[in-house]
């Protein structure tokens, strides 16, 4: 078994944001992330993102009851020329976090004190890094412990210089007008395009799930040729009849 996939997944919850991604995209929304590791005062804060795993299907099913039974698998070619990158997992309290910490908090400074960027820098680094295991907000709000390490996350995170903070507060995420409002400008400004081609996967949930799936793509994407469109309707495949084999 090869320890990662040549396939980046995004899975979700719903058919129905499976189809919004087919026929938009993704776009990165503002998700919490645990922040103990650099500031414990702060203990969360939000970047906006869009995450994908190089799980091997083989091991997938736990990511599954976490994230949802539908979604997509893309080529890494895709990810790779999208900008997408792994995370950077660091344990508690060895030399590499302490150093790595010191290193972000000295060269927070202003930029009178700093090369011009400088801040740009360190909270793009800062948002490509996760603790070995810590907190997650599941989709329905609950708060629970992770191994994150297990994911094997890649991320894509947006250029929002000028148009929106590059992070927000946790007081700032719980407000739903605010976060809404947030979301929509990223959906808008930063989307994540890609093309039939770059599509290897199709998730869902259950084989009753397929007919309509191809339902939608005939209808909807028309955007793409007749070809790309029966291709994308070959890439369909239920996690339920699969599970049987993993």
């Amino acid at each position: 078994m090869k320890p990662r996939s040549h396939t980046l997944f995004h899975l979700t919850k719903t058919v129905e944001k499976l189809e919004s991604i087919l026929l938009n995209g993704f776009w990165p929304s503002y998700c919490q992330e645990d922040f103990n590791w650099y500031n414990p005062e702060t203990k969360l804060i939000s970047y906006p993102m869009v995450c994908f795993c190089d799980i091997p299907l083989t091991r997938i099913d736990t990511h599954i009851k976490f994230y949802g039974s539908y979604g997509l698998g893309l080529t890494k070619q895709w990810a790779m020329s999208n900008k997408l990158s792994p995370v950077i997992y660091i344990p508690d309290d060895t030399r590499l976090s302490n150093a790595l910490t010191r290193m972000l908090h000295k060269g927070a400074k202003p930029q009178s004190e700093y090369y011009k960027e400088s801040t740009e820098d360190i909270n793009s680094i800062i948002s490509y890094i996760k603790p070995i295991e810590g907190k997650a907000n599941k989709v329905d709000g609950e708060v629970v412990q992770k191994e994150f390490y297990q994911e094997n996350e890649w991320r894509y995170t947006a250029d929002l210089k000028g148009v929106l903070p590059q992070w927000i507060s946790k007081e700032d995420h719980s407000s739903p007008e605010l976060l809404s409002f947030y979301n929509e400008v990223t959906k808008s400004v930063s989307p994540l395009k890609f093309s039939a081609e770059d599509i290897r996967y199709i998730f869902v949930k259950f084989d009753k799930d397929i007919p309509n799936i191809i339902d939608f793509i005939q209808a909807k994407l028309t955007h793409y040729t007749e070809r790309d469109r029966k291709i994308l309707t070959s890439r369909i495949i239920s996690l339920k009849s699969i599970n049987i084999d993993l």
